[in-house]
């Protein structure tokens, strides 16, 4: 008999594997209907983070967070100050997770070389001279 992987309770019916954490859990940590155990639901509830990026030149940046995503935020961020990159994960409040990542560069007030971060069409870069750097890009080369 396989028991619960969470609990340890033995099952009335036949334990599911959750596909975040991957633990064959129980019909009560791993409710019939649910995406994902109780467990990682409430992790995606807890570290909850919007990020607004700025329209255009001199217009605000938002975040808006749960104190466990500010938290796994500001840690990025000190890895990145320690080792030059860091990085952490982080759910929209529609359940989306996508990752954070965070790079050290000294030199971005004089490389002129990356992209502006701005979301309005007005404010974007002119792409043509080809020199431009995307953080995407930066990150697959590590």
């Amino acid at each position: 008999m396989t028991y619960c992987n969470r609990c340890g309770e033995e099952p009335e019916f036949e334990l599911r594997q959750c596909d975040e954490c991957g633990l064959l859990l129980c019909e009560n940590c791993f409710p019939l209907g649910n995406l994902v155990c109780k467990v990682c639901e409430q992790a995606r509830k807890d570290k909850t983070l919007h990020i607004y990026g700025q329209k255009m030149w001199h217009s605000p940046v938002y975040i808006v967070g749960s104190e466990m995503a500010l938290c796994a935020l500001i840690s990025a961020i000190y890895q990145a100050l320690r080792t030059g990159l860091g990085s952490t994960s982080a759910f929209v409040s529609d359940g989306e997770g996508y990752d954070i990542f965070v790079k050290l560069d000294n030199r971005l007030a004089k490389d002129w070389n990356w992209a502006v971060p701005y979301i309005d069409e007005i404010a974007q870069d002119d792409v043509a001279n080809g020199k431009i750097k995307y953080p995407w890009e930066v990150f697959q080369q590590k």
